[in-house]
């Protein structure tokens, strides 16, 4: 990870870069004990990181997830993606052919219902009406999660999107 981003928090630290496994069922309506999901997570090691992409790795009972995105998105942050689409950027459009080209991930995150620029077209709009963005590759419980092999699809999965990181990184 420090190969993609030296900035990154790769220290295992509960709470931080690992999941804790208590619940805080205070303002929950959910109140069982412990977390029916565990995650790590790789982000930058600054204050504000919630309003940076971060890469990240859950495990539910019935399956694992791994991907990058924002954990709070920021609207001024979305908004500068939507500026970014708006421009025309060069680096925008790199990233997007990149997504477009590959096959593990998936776009995910909240949408608006009222679409704010209907000139795009369908495949922009995917980006353009986010509230939130993050990309996902979602898997059953299979052998793969318990094989070697997995690292190396993390390593070779996670560069793939390292550009797609480092764009938004920088809005």
């Amino acid at each position: 990870m420090l190969t993609i981003d030296g900035g990154f928090e790769t220290t295992p630290a509960v709470n931080k870069t690992i999941s804790r496994i208590y619940r805080d069922a205070r303002f929950s309506k959910d109140k069982s004990l412990l977390r029916t999901n565990m995650w790590i997570t790789f982000k930058q090691a600054i204050k504000d990181w919630q309003s940076k992409p971060a890469y990240f790795f859950e495990l539910f009972p019935d399956g694992y997830r791994y991907g990058l995105g924002y954990y709070s998105a920021t609207p001024a942050t979305m908004t500068k993606l939507r500026d970014k689409i708006d421009e025309g950027s060069k680096d925008f459009k790199t990233v997007f052919a990149q997504f477009q080209e590959q096959d593990v991930f998936t776009l995910a995150g909240d949408k608006y219902k009222r679409i704010f620029n209907p000139d795009h077209p369908p495949e922009i709009l995917e980006w353009y009406q986010r509230k939130n963005l993050y990309v996902v590759s979602n898997h059953p419980i299979e052998e793969m999660l318990f094989s070697v092999d997995l690292l190396d699809e993390l390593i070779i999965s996670f560069q793939s999107i390292s550009p797609l990181y480092h764009f938004l990184k920088n809005l």
